[in-house]
């Protein structure tokens, strides 16, 4: 495994990896040199501490492992600790130098790290063992990542991204305890909390106490004991705005309330939902999008937009295409968004016109300001713009806005 890493691979890869680098120090075949890096803190940390507990036990860690903290240590100290002998005992095997969030891999600290490469290149001593912690992706192209990752046994831990990553995910930790998840409950899951690992932990730790005896979580068991998000919840407003449904839309309403949501927030998260179908019916209206897409299943539209087959794959012929048309990055973008809200919001452009989508941004605006200015509850104000918008959403702001803007 040295010299060699994980990235691009899918979750059963790493994992099916990460094992087999916990086997080999279980039998004693320990590195000089470990590089984990990677977007998913959770799964990094983690991995990070079975790692630490297998090179060092508990009971020797005050004597063995040296942790630096990567936001206040300099290569020249990192160096230095390389060099020392330390204070250990004659029967302890090996000292352990752990740098968190390690800033050498990046190109705003790589020029601090000249010194490390030399040091690495000439060896380490024969009984100190390095381990580099990376948040984030390591980049390639710096000298130094070049030496280490040439050395180093590196692992990378990218965040899960389909819903095959999910499943796997959910079952490799539910296993654990003699649990699975079906594949409708695990895609409900994503819906409901994304696919953050902590979050799927939490939600996965509850579920299992939460199913008793039973061996399988069930789609209905995600339904009654996972609370969807607020921008779920704000999808689903969307859904019965767009549907002319004020009564489902007023109690979407009163639940994202009643989850204690600011009402600015509220405000802002729909904006920027609107503004998002506003990129939607962009790509719909100019074809960019072929609408057969959005009729297959979310996983299905992720791998068909993002398979490449010879050339660019579909989403990057797409943000090459709208490059100075639409926001490129960020949550402001809709093609940088996951594949999950990217298939919602197309679907539900598609029962929207560009002009209707306008008129709501016009009725949003009169909100805001509003909120701003108005005597009116706050509640008052949300509660009349979801009427407006499902029953006369063509209409736009129902007052002349330069009139509130004067105010």
């Amino acid at each position: 495994m040295r010299g060699q890493r994980s990235r691009g691979a899918d979750f059963s890869e790493v994992r099916q990896r990460a094992q087999q680098l916990l086997r080999s120090l279980d039998a004693g075949e320990v590195a000089p040199l470990y590089l984990f890096s990677g977007k998913d803190d959770f799964q990094r940390q983690a991995f990070v501490r079975r790692v630490v507990a297998r090179l060092v036990p508990e009971e020797r860690r005050e004597t063995c492992l040296t942790v630096l903290d990567g936001g206040a240590v300099t290569a020249r100290q990192v160096a230095a600790e390389l060099e020392s002998s330390g204070f250990r005992f004659d029967d302890e095997p090996r000292r352990v130098v752990l740098v968190r969030d390690a800033p050498f891999f990046n190109p705003g600290k790589a020029d601090e790290a000249e010194i490390l490469p030399s040091r690495i290149d000439a060896g380490l001593l024969d009984d100190v063992v390095l381990v580099f912690e990376v948040r984030g992706a390591v980049d390639k192209r710096l000298g130094f990542t070049k030496t280490v990752t040439a050395m180093a046994t590196w692992l990378e831990f990218d965040a899960l991204e389909s819903e095959d990553d999910v499943l796997d995910f959910a079952n490799a930790r539910l296993r654990r305890g003699g649990k699975r998840i079906e594949r409708q409950a695990a895609a409900e899951l994503v819906q409901r909390v994304g696919t953050s690992a902590m979050a799927l932990t939490n939600e996965l730790d509850k579920l299992t106490f939460y199913v008793g005896q039973r061996e399988e979580i069930a789609l209905a068991d995600v339904r009654e004991m996972v609370a969807p998000t607020a921008e779920l919840s704000v999808f689903d407003l969307v859904d019965a705005v767009v549907e002319q449904r004020p009564q489902a839309a007023l109690e979407q309403l009163e639940a994202l309330l009643n989850q204690r949501a600011e009402p600015f927030m509220i405000l802002a998260m729909l904006i920027r939902q609107f503004r998002l179908l506003l990129q939607a019916r962009y790509l719909l209206d100019t074809e960019l999008v072929d609408s057969r897409l959005l009729q297959q299943r979310p996983y299905d539209f992720n791998q068909s937009i993002s398979g490449r087959q010879g050339g660019a794959s579909r989403l990057e012929t797409w943000k090459e295409r709208t490059a100075g048309i639409l926001p490129a990055d960020g949550k402001a973008s809709l093609l940088g968004q996951h594949y999950f809200p990217l298939w919602k919001t197309l679907n539900v452009a598609r029962r929207l016109s560009s002009p209707a989508v306008e008129a709501a941004l016009e009725r949003l605006l009169q909100t805001d300001l509003a909120l701003k200015s108005s005597h009116l509850p706050e509640r008052q104000e949300l509660e009349l713009l979801v009427v407006d918008l499902c029953t006369r959403i063509e209409a736009g702001a129902t007052v002349d806005l330069a009139t509130i803007m004067d105010l």
